[in-house]
């Protein structure tokens, strides 16, 4: 599995490493140091065409002005294997962000995951998942809940990741360098 993201800012990471050992040290979930890197995603997909998709996104990264987006709160995503995130506040620089990704990408995606997709698109931060129970969830709501998340995040860059089998890593990743004016 693979997915077009932006890494976090060191600062927001930080902040995001600190949350996941809350909830570990707390909550005992630890499922998220499967993909131990701080991050929210554009498109996941199932494989690209490489190296196609990399100069796209080269290429696009010197049309990206850097932005900030803000952290808005906790949800949910419910399921059998249910994920627990920190929402991100869509803004019309972050929408046209992504539908730039999406529409220059899409075709050298396969199997892309709808959920991604520009009407669908939920811009998250995953805080726990894979070990979800209905035993640990109110425990990892009890920490989160009264925690204020409204904080900025810088977003300066895009990135390939990527998940096989038990291997996470960074595969590629494009400073935006679009200067503001």
């Amino acid at each position: 599995m693979y997915a077009i993201a932006s890494i976090l800012d060191p600062l927001s990471s930080l902040k995001i490493q600190e949350l996941w050992k809350y909830l570990e040290s707390d909550c005992g979930l630890i499922g998220i140091k499967k993909t131990p890197l701080p991050h929210f995603s554009w498109q996941g997909a199932n494989d690209y065409q490489f190296p196609q998709v990399t100069e796209a996104l080269r290429k696009l990264a010197g049309e990206i002005t850097p932005f900030v987006v803000k952290s808005a709160g906790i949800g949910i995503f419910t399921s059998g294997a249910p994920i627990l995130y920190l929402s991100l506040v869509k803004t019309n620089q972050m929408m046209r962000a992504h539908k730039k990704i999406w529409d220059l990408t899409e075709s050298m995606g396969d199997q892309l995951s709808e959920f991604y997709a520009p009407d669908s698109w939920m811009p998250h931060i995953t805080l726990a998942y894979h070990d979800i129970t209905r035993q640990n969830l109110p425990c990892a709501f009890s920490i989160l809940a009264f925690r204020p998340f409204n904080f900025d995040i810088k977003v300066n860059n895009i990135a390939l990741i990527y998940q096989i089998d038990q291997q996470v890593g960074l595969r590629e990743q494009f400073l935006f360098e679009k200067n503001i004016k």
